[in-house]
Formats: C-alpha cells, structure tokens, sequence
C-alpha cells in the first residue's frame, strides 16, 4: 500500500509542476503577458502561453484554456513540435481537472507521440503520469500504476 501511495505521490508531481526541475525558474505572470504582447509569431511567445496556461490552470480555467489553444495554434503555424507537445500536455491537463477524460487522454497521447519522436523523456514521463491519474481517477487503479 505503501509503495502505491508513493508512485501517486510522483504521478501527481509530475502531471501538476509548481517549479521548474534543474533550477530553471518560471518567468514571473507580468513579463510572460510582456512577451505575448509583442504579437510576435515565435517560439518565445509559445513558451509565453504554454507557462501562462499552467499558471491559470487552478485561477481561471478558461484563460488556461485560451492560453493552451493559442499556444497549439501558434505552434501548429510555426511547425513548433516541442511547442505543440506542450500544448497538448496542459489541453490535457485542463480537460482532466474539468472532467473530460477522454478528451484529456487523447491529448496526453498525442503530445506522448510527438515527445517520443523528440526523445523528450521528461515530457513524456509528464504524459505518462497524466494517462495514469486519468486511469486512477477511473477507479482502475491498477491501469494508473501501470502508467505511472
């Protein structure tokens, strides 16, 4: 039971980061909403959206939303594949905390392909741990371990 817990314990740490791992910090919500601003079409300005979605994601579900999404389609624009994986995870993340888990584990598979094509393995870990809490919020706990 034990041991259970603990692998939930690092699903969780890996679907929900509230840091950055290696000591990268997160630019602060003001600067990020600096870069969007621009109105450049860059892979900055993805990151910008992606980093804006994941901090709205527990304030205000639909700005994480529209952050998401206009993420995904500047990315799509700019055959930005990390940034479209990106967007994908967070789709995915949001679509989970609301509920829709269909929709959330179409979205962590597709950003699971396109990390695996990068050979993203920490990206794909993240996806990984999403699929599993989707599957533990399902009651098929041992389906969730699997994935964790």
């Amino acid at each position: 039971m034990f041991n259970s817990f603990i692998k939930i314990f690092l699903m969780l740490f890996f679907l929900f980061p509230k840091f950055s791992l290696f000591g990268q910090e997160k630019q602060n919500k003001d600067s990020l909403l600096q870069i969007v601003s621009r109105h450049k079409e860059d892979t900055l300005t993805v990151n910008a959206l992606t980093e804006l979605s994941e901090f709205y994601i527990y304030q205000n579900i639909d700005s994480a939303l529209m952050y998401s999404n206009n993420a995904l389609a500047l990315s799509e624009n700019l055959l930005f594949d990390t940034g479209i994986a990106g967007a994908y995870r967070e789709l995915g993340r949001i679509n989970t905390i609301t509920g829709h888990y269909e929709k959330a584990l179409n979205y962590f598979y597709k950003a699971l392909e396109i990390n695996n094509k990068l050979k993203d393995t920490l990206n794909s870990g993240r996806n990984f741990a999403g699929i599993g809490i989707i599957h533990y919020y399902q009651s098929n706990l041992d389906k969730s371990l699997d994935f964790c």
